[in-house]
C-alpha cells in the first residue's frame, strides 16, 4: 500500500491518502464473507439474510477509528442530518451545530405549529444543507473553499424580487436580500469543514440537473417553483462524470 500525505480539500489538490494495488484490494475483498448481494446457495449474502426471516445483523469491520473528541462534518442527503442527530445524542461534536436557516424561510413552514425545516421558531434548521447529488456537493465545496464565483451567488430570479436558490434544500422563493443572507449562512456552515477531523458523506440521487444558462447544478430535481426553464437538462452521474 502506498501512503501519501493527506492534503486539505480546500487546497485544490488530490486528497487521496491511500492507494491500494489491485491484488491487495482483491485480497481485502476476499476476506469479507458478506461482500456479495446475491449468490445462490450462499447464506451470508445480503439477499439470503433478508429472505431468511431471521433478525439481520450488519457485519462491519471498520478500517479506521475516530475519537469521541473529534469534530465531524457531514454533507449529503437528509441521512447526514440524521447522523448529526445521533452524534448530538452521543455527545460527539459536529461542526454544523449552531448553523442553519430560520424555520420561517422553509417551504414546510407551518404557522399553526410554528415549525419549518424540522425545527421550531427561534432555532435554526440544518435541512437547507442537504445535498442530493455528488455534483451539488462538489460545486458547493468549490465555491466556498476555492472561491468559485457564480452570477448572483447562483440564485435564480423567477419573477421580480423572487429568488430561488438551487443549492439550498427546501427553502421558499424569497426576496433577494433574504436569499443572499441565507446563502451567506449556508456558506458559513460549509466553511466549518476546515475544523473537522472527519467527514461523513451520504449519497442521495444518481442524477444531476444542470441549468445550462447559469452553469449551476441543481441540488435536486426541479419542481414547479422553478418554472418552465428550457435551459434545464438532466445528467446521469455515471462513474465517468463524477
Amino acid at each position: 500500500m502506498e501512503e501519501a500525505p493527506l492534503k486539505p480539500l480546500w487546497s485544490g489538490e488530490s486528497i487521496v491518502s491511500k492507494k491500494y494495488s489491485a491484488s491487495e484490494a482483491l485480497r481485502i475483498t476476499a476476506k469479507n464473507e458478506y461482500r456479495v448481494w446475491a449468490d445462490k446457495g450462499d447464506p451470508a449474502t445480503a439477499m439470503a439474510r433478508f429472505n431468511s426471516g431471521k433478525r439481520m445483523t450488519i457485519e462491519h469491520k471498520p478500517k479506521f477509528s475516530i475519537s469521541r473528541e473529534d469534530t465531524i462534518f457531514t454533507i449529503g442527503s437528509c441521512f447526514a442530518r440524521e447522523i448529526e442527530g445521533t452524534l448530538g445524542v452521543l455527545g460527539i461534536p459536529f461542526s454544523l451545530r449552531g448553523h442553519g436557516i430560520e424555520p420561517e424561510h422553509f417551504e414546510s413552514w407551518d404557522e399553526e405549529t410554528q415549525t419549518g425545516g424540522g425545527a421550531k421558531k427561534g432555532s435554526l434548521a440544518r435541512g437547507a444543507f442537504n445535498k442530493y447529488c455528488v455534483h451539488a456537493m462538489t460545486l458547493e465545496l468549490k465555491r466556498v473553499l476555492l472561491g468559485q464565483k457564480h452570477e448572483n451567488e447562483g440564485l435564480i430570479e423567477l419573477k421580480e424580487d423572487q429568488w430561488f436558490d438551487p443549492h439550498a434544500s427546501g427553502l421558499k422563493v424569497l426576496p433577494h436580500d433574504v436569499a443572499i443572507k441565507n446563502r451567506e449562512a449556508l456558506r458559513d456552515g460549509i466553511l466549518t469543514v476546515k475544523k473537522a477531523q472527519a467527514v461523513f458523506i451520504t449519497l442521495g440521487m444518481t442524477e444531476s440537473w444542470l441549468d445550462k444558462s447559469t452553469g449551476m447544478v441543481m441540488n435536486q430535481n426541479p419542481t414547479a417553483k422553478c418554472g418552465c426553464r428550457s435551459a434545464l437538462c438532466c445528467r446521469k452521474c455515471t462513474a465517468a462524470r463524477v
